[in-house]
């Protein structure tokens, strides 16, 4: 694990104007902007990291990046480079590792309580308090495995484990299934809050020593976890450095608030917008039915695949558009026909376009080779446009019939009959009022970015 070097700051500089931003450990309060600091031993300065953009683009709000050798003069040491006044220890010298479990769940008396019983799926944030699942005294009393509040949670087994390494910190006494870990810090040797950001940050490395058990199943193993190097700052650096994070998660939760009760607000507003409970002004003419297939063509551009690297393209679930595969390589898919997609096509992929599966084509897709599961439409101009339709294919009603239309068996193996998605009735204003419609919910959607 190798941490970078960085000389310290002169003062402290707001987050949105640079990316580096350095304030002194030793201090416990708050430091202005322009505040003196010194290059005293145990005052080295601590840097925090964001990424490019990331203030700008909300889907890139994650945790401050921590560069921990701030320090002139450092040490190598299995934890990386580290001021020389720090220490370092293996996480198993530091805190105790505890295993969970599951109760009974023929045994009535041991769930629905109040002690929150977590999982993986409860891993969403950086703290956690609650959970789906509640277990009751008599679980604890009977096994169920309780830790204390300020305890860390991490996955050690699942699919997640593949992507990514849930960190979260207890702030009450919680229950936990066998698919994660406890630690229970020592506070004498290292802050829970610090080392819960550490682990948080070096997620990737720790994954590095996951392997891939059975249906594609991550597993990391105890001494994976128990043996990884902790950097240790004195402990009122390391509280100091905690303090500065949780003031950046708390930061990142009030925008991440803000921007979803946006899109609740976006969300509402399009649904009565393409329903015609809300018109605009200066709009009276009657909506009506209108089945797809009186606003759309069928098009085909088959083309026999390339025998050079070339341009696919996807469909993400859920609306969220067109998804681009540059230099796909013709080996990796057995099929000797192919499709092109251009701008403002409607296409959709039929296996699952029950999950919202169904996009508009961006510019940046235009001329993207797709299979034959990938069914597209030209929108008549003199009926519709595609920036009305980029909303309706976002809208519940729209998923809800394509989901009608597409049969079939288990989990999620259902494919959408083309002659029945062709058969939904959509409500459907004359096209002055489509391009009105479209044009207001493209300024919500501009508020989004």
């Amino acid at each position: 694990m190798a941490l970078q070097a960085i000389h310290p700051a002169q003062q402290v500089v707001p987050f949105s104007s640079q990316r580096v931003a350095s304030v002194p450990a030793q201090r416990v309060e708050r430091t202005q902007p322009g505040a003196e600091q010194s290059d005293a031993p145990g005052s080295h300065p601590i840097h925090i990291l964001r990424p490019e953009g990331a203030l700008e683009n909300a889907e890139s709000l994650t945790m401050p990046k921590l560069s921990l050798n701030a320090s002139k003069k450092t040490k190598h040491t299995p934890a990386g480079e580290i001021p020389v006044d720090w220490g370092w220890a293996e996480l198993k010298t530091l805190a105790s590792i505890r295993s969970g479990s599951t109760p009974s769940k023929e045994n009535s008396f041991y769930w629905n309580g109040h002690i929150p019983w977590l999982s993986a799926k409860d891993l969403k944030w950086s703290r956690v308090s609650t959970s789906i699942d509640r277990v009751t005294d008599k679980a604890v009393k009977d096994g169920a495995r309780l830790v204390p509040a300020g305890s860390i949670l991490v996955l050690v087994r699942g699919m997640t484990l593949l992507k990514r390494f849930p960190v979260a910190l207890t702030t009450v006494p919680v229950t936990f299934n066998q698919d994660l870990k406890a630690i229970v810090p020592n506070e004498n040797k290292v802050t829970g809050q610090y080392l819960a950001y550490f682990l948080d940050t070096s997620g990737d490395d720790i994954r590095a020593g996951a392997t891939i058990a059975g249906h594609g199943t991550g597993r990391l193993a105890l001494d994976v976890l128990t043996e990884f190097p902790i950097p240790l700052p004195p402990l009122p650096e390391q509280r100091r450095i905690a303090d500065i994070l949780t003031t950046w998660d708390r930061a990142i939760e009030t925008l991440e608030s803000l921007i979803s009760a946006k899109e609740r607000r976006k969300q509402a507003l399009m649904e009565q917008l393409l329903s015609g409970r809300k018109r605009l002004p200066g709009f009276k003419g009657k909506w009506g039915k209108v089945k797809l297939s009186e606003l759309l063509t069928p098009i085909i551009r088959a083309t026999a695949k390339p025998s050079s690297p070339f341009l696919a393209a996807g469909i993400r679930c859920h609306g969220r558009g067109v998804f681009l595969k540059p230099d796909f390589k013709p080996a990796d898919i057995m099929l000797d026909e192919l499709y092109e997609i251009q701008t403002n096509d409607l296409v959709v992929n039929i296996t699952f376009a029950w999950e919202g599966a169904i996009a508009i084509v961006p510019e940046e897709a235009n001329g993207a080779l797709v299979s034959h599961r990938f069914p597209t439409y030209l929108f008549k101009q003199d009926l519709t446009c595609s920036e009305f339709f980029r909303h309706v294919i976002q809208t519940h009603g729209f998923v809800f019939e394509c989901g009608l239309a597409s049969p079939g068996g288990a989990g999620r193996n259902r494919v959408l009959s083309k002659k029945n998605f062709l058969k939904i009735a959509i409500p459907c204003p004359d096209l002055q009022e489509q391009q009105a419609i479209a044009a207001i919910l493209d300024t919500a959607d501009r508020e989004l970015t």
